[in-house]
């Protein structure tokens, strides 16, 4: 199921004009490029869950996506901007999941962090969705 939901978050985020205005392209899952120009975007599963119901193996999915914005500045206006973007566009939104009916897409909790790399400052802020399906 998570490669059916990477292509629909993958497609929503393409198509979220707050995120590619600032961020263009640059959307990758799990790892970017070593070589990637900032700021972008990075999303990946965090976790996920299956629950059997009615005699039904995987009646309900469940699983947590972390989708964020990293930027290499001293400021957190691009990154908290982006941020902003997805958590709009996620939150009780839609994306369409192949093979599967999308239940709900919530927004579950908040990344807004600062990683000092040498004199470098990377700012991560984003959100974690939970995006529960059922079968078709």
């Amino acid at each position: 199921m998570s490669t059916a939901i990477r292509s629909a978050i993958y497609a929503k985020l393409n198509a979220t004009s707050g995120v590619t205005n600032v961020v263009s392209t640059r959307i990758y899952f799990a790892q970017a490029p070593a070589d990637a120009a900032y700021p972008l975007v990075i999303f990946n599963k965090q976790a996920g869950t299956k629950t059997r119901a009615f005699q039904t193996p995987n009646a309900f999915n469940r699983e947590v996506w972390l989708i964020k914005c990293v930027d290499r500045n001293t400021l957190p206006g691009p990154a908290e901007t982006v941020a902003a973007a997805i958590d709009a566009a996620f939150d009780n939104g839609t994306i369409t999941v192949s093979g599967k009916k999308l239940a709900d897409l919530t927004h579950v909790g908040d990344v807004d962090y600062l990683e000092p790399v040498g004199d470098q400052q990377y700012r991560h802020h984003g959100k974690t969705f939970a995006v529960i399906t059922t079968a078709s």
